[in-house]
């Protein structure tokens, strides 16, 4: 228990540091000795944890993406809205309250990486809704376009500095993901 809290504490202190220190230089110039030293951690500590800068970022990027996808899951078990109005509105809050995050990420070039991981859980989400126990081949075409086009738009939402007003972003996103799913099913794709 000890230990997991000195864990958690290291990388909130290395988050916290590379966030900071990103502020004044670009991501890429910034060594991992560099990164230790602000955030006042041994080398060695940060090994223990981490093995490279990108870790950092996509660690923080998979609390929020569990975090979206635990609150989803209980808003889906109410039946309150469909599972990708549910996730879409739940995501766009999340980049808008990690601006700053989200900004460092695409500054990193960590896009991919960060679309992987969201269609991951976007695929597991999916077929626990559906009760499948995987998805097939045209699902997960289905998943990936669908979250594609999600990440894409608040790509383009950060590039603009987001001032196309959230509610606005959330229903572009559902219309169009509800127009895909429909041209899906109607085409037997």
């Amino acid at each position: 228990m000890k230990q997991d809290r000195r864990s958690k504490r290291t990388r909130l202190w290395l988050y916290e540091g590379l966030m900071e220190l990103m502020k004044s230089k670009d991501y890429g110039d910034i060594s991992i000795t560099e990164l230790t030293e602000k955030s006042d951690i041994a080398r060695q500590s940060f090994y223990r944890i981490y093995d490279s800068k990108d870790d950092i970022l996509l660690s923080k990027m998979n609390d929020i993406h569990r975090e979206i996808f635990d609150e989803s899951e209980l808003d889906l078990e109410q039946e309150k809205d469909p599972f990708l109005d549910i996730v879409i509105h739940k995501l766009v809050k999340a980049f808008e309250e990690n601006e700053v995050f989200f900004t460092a990420l695409l500054n990193a070039g960590l896009q991919h990486k960060a679309l992987t991981q969201f269609s991951e859980y976007i695929g597991r989400f999916y077929a626990k809704e559906k009760n499948y126990q995987e998805l097939d081949e045209r699902n997960q075409y289905r998943i990936h376009f669908i979250v594609g086009g999600i990440y894409m738009v608040l790509f383009k939402w950060n590039e603009c500095n987001m001032d196309t007003p959230t509610e606005t972003i959330i229903t572009i996103m559902q219309k169009s993901a509800k127009h895909i799913n429909l041209i899906i099913e109607e085409h037997s794709i």
